[in-house]
C-alpha cells in the first residue's frame, strides 16, 4: 500500500550524482538536474560571476547555469529573466537562496568556468521544486503502483517535478505542467525527453520512493540580485510599509496556528486545511488594497477555482468554493483545492513581499521564506489525509 514517508523513515537521499545511502532529511532539496545541450560555456573571472549570471538570465530568460571555481560549484535557475533559485552544491558551507548569491558576489580571486542551459519556461518552473524539500513523499507497493500515483497527479493538475528512485543507481525525474507530462530524464541519460519515457522503464519495479516537488511559489527577492551595499529607494511612505508588514505577519501567524490546530481523523483533515488556507487568502486581501494591486489582480487559471473568481471583487469567492467542495464526491477534491489555494496565496504574498522589499528587503526575505515553509507544510499535512494515497 502506498504510504506517506515520515521524516526519519528509511529512504535514500538524493545528491547531484544520484542517490546517497541514509535517511531522507525532509528539509533537504533534491537537486538532480538534466543535462541538455549547453548554449554557453566560457571562463569568467570569479569576481564577475554574479554579473555574468544576471546577464545570462536576462538574455536567455529561462534556464539554469553551473558556475565552478576553485573548491566551489553553484547552480542557479532562472525564469522570466529573473534568478529564482540558487544553491552551492560543492564547497564548504553549502547553502541555498540569498546566501549562495551573496557568497558568489564575494568571490574575488581566481577564475570560474560557467555553463548555461536554455530551457522552455514551463520546464524551468517545474524544475524549481527540486531546489526545495519535497512537498510529500510516497512509497509504491503491491496495492499502489507508479502509474496509479501518476494518474493521481494528473487528476490533481499537478505542476512540478517528481523524483522516482529504486536503488542508488536507478532513478528518474518527471516534470509536469497542470497535470500534463512535459519532460523526463534519468540516471542512464540526463537529456530531456518530451514525455515520461524515463519513468515508464520503472513501472515493473516494486518499493519505489516517489518524492513530489511542487514548484517554488516565490522568486528570489530584490535583495538577492541587488549588489551588496547598494541602497534601495523606497516607493511608499513608512506608514504603509508598517501596515503591509503587520498584515503579512498576522496572516502567516494565523496560517501557522490554523495548521497547528487542524484536528480529526487523517482522512477528514482535508476540509480543515482548505478552510485555514481560505482564511489566509482572505486575510491578505487588505494588503492588496494598500499596495495598489487589488483592482488589477489576475484571475486564477487553475480549473478548480477559476469558476469562483469574482470580477467585481477581484478575488476568489472562497465561501462558495468551500460550499461546493462539501457537496461533491470528486476523488482528491480537497487535495486539489489545497494545491490551488496554496498557489493563490503564494501569488498574493509574492506581490506583497516584492513591494515590501523596495524599502525593507530583509523583512521581505524572511516573510517570503516563512510563507514558503508554511505552504509546503500545508501540502505535506494534506498528503497525510490519504487523499492521494488511497
Amino acid at each position: 500500500m502506498t504510504a506517506v514517508v515520515e521524516p526519519g523513515d528509511p529512504i535514500v537521499a538524493v545528491g547531484m550524482d544520484g542517490y546517497a545511502p541514509g535517511h531522507l532529511d525532509s528539509s533537504e532539496p533534491q537537486i538532480v538536474l538534466p543535462e541538455p545541450v549547453a548554449n554557453r560555456a566560457e571562463a569568467v573571472p570569479a569576481g564577475d560571476a554574479l554579473r555574468w549570471l544576471r546577464e545570462v538570465a536576462a538574455t536567455d530568460r529561462h534556464g539554469f547555469a553551473l558556475l565552478s571555481g576553485q573548491g566551489w560549484t553553484v547552480v542557479s535557475l532562472y525564469a522570466e529573466g529573473n534568478i529564482i533559485a540558487a544553491s552551492r552544491i560543492r564547497g564548504s558551507g553549502c547553502a541555498t537562496g540569498e546566501a549562495t548569491l551573496r557568497a558568489l558576489a564575494d568571490a574575488q580571486s581566481g577564475d570560474a568556468f560557467a555553463v548555461a542551459h536554455r530551457l522552455r519556461s514551463e520546464i524551468a518552473r517545474a524544475l524549481s521544486g527540486l531546489f526545495a524539500a519535497p512537498g510529500w513523499l510516497l512509497m509504491t507497493g503491491s496495492e499502489r503502483t507508479l502509474p496509479d500515483i501518476l494518474e493521481r497527479l494528473r487528476v490533481a493538475a499537478f505542476t512540478g517535478a517528481i523524483h522516482v528512485g529504486f536503488d542508488p543507481r536507478t532513478w528518474a525525474i518527471g516534470l509536469f505542467d497542470g497535470g500534463i507530462p512535459i519532460a523526463s530524464y534519468g540516471c542512464d541519460d540526463r537529456l530531456l525527453k518530451p514525455d515520461l519515457s524515463d519513468l515508464t522503464v520503472l513501472y515493473g519495479f516494486d518499493d519505489l520512493s516517489v518524492a513530489v516537488h511542487p514548484p517554488l511559489e516565490l522568486d528570489l527577492q530584490e535583495a538577492f540580485v541587488t549588489p551588496p551595499g547598494q541602497a534601495v529607494v523606497p516607493t511608499a511612505d513608512n506608514r504603509d510599509l508598517i501596515t503591509v508588514e503587520s498584515m503579512l505577519i498576522e496572516a502567516l501567524a494565523a496560517l501557522e496556528y490554523g495548521l497547528d490546530t487542524v484536528t480529526g481523523a487523517p482522512e477528514d483533515r482535508g476540509e480543515g486545511i482548505a478552510l485555514t488556507l481560505s482564511a489566509t487568502y482572505a486575510h491578505l486581501a487588505n494588503a492588496q488594497v494598500v499596495i495598489g494591486v487589488a483592482s488589477n489582480e489576475d484571475a486564477p487559471t487553475h480549473p478548480l477555482i477559476a469558476p469562483f473568481w469574482s470580477d467585481t471583487q477581484r478575488q476568489i469567492n472562497t465561501e462558495r468554493l468551500l460550499e461546493s467542495l462539501r457537496l461533491v464526491t470528486i476523488p482528491d477534491a480537497w487535495l486539489v483545492a489545497i494545491s490551488a489555494l496554496s498557489q493563490a496565496i503564494a501569488s498574493r504574498i509574492a506581490q506583497q513581499t516584492a513591494w515590501l522589499s523596495q524599502a525593507d528587503a530583509t523583512s521581505a526575505s524572511v516573510l517570503a521564506e516563512t510563507s514558503c515553509d508554511l505552504l509546503r507544510r500545508a501540502r505535506a499535512l494534506a498528503s497525510t489525509t490519504g487523499s492521494i494515497g488511497r
